[in-house]
């Protein structure tokens, strides 16, 4: 996983990039994204934890997982968006 932040150089190209990804066949991974979010769905904490470990290569503990309610509140309040055409999407915005 790269992390793209506002203050790298490169930020407008690289966010482009993540941006144009849509000419990716998303339905090609649909069943595997399915089972993960059904065992997330299913095993919570214990399936992101795994999840964690063999994605991102990265052991989390369970006390770094937990969001704050102010956490949650500045992310609705400042990074979030509702499309209006679909109102079940949400969209993070970068600012």
């Amino acid at each position: 996983m790269r992390i793209i932040k506002y203050s790298d150089p490169d930020f407008r190209s690289s966010l482009e990039a993540v941006v144009n990804r849509a000419s990716l066949d998303l339905l090609a991974n649909d069943g595997v994204v399915r089972e993960i979010l059904g065992q997330v769905e299913q095993n919570g904490d214990v399936a992101l934890q795994e999840y964690t470990k063999r994605f991102d290569r990265h052991a989390l503990p369970l006390d770094k997982i937990k969001v704050t309610r102010d956490e949650i509140d500045d992310a609705l309040n400042h990074h979030l968006s509702v499309n209006v055409f679909n109102p079940n999407l949400t969209v993070l915005t970068v600012k």
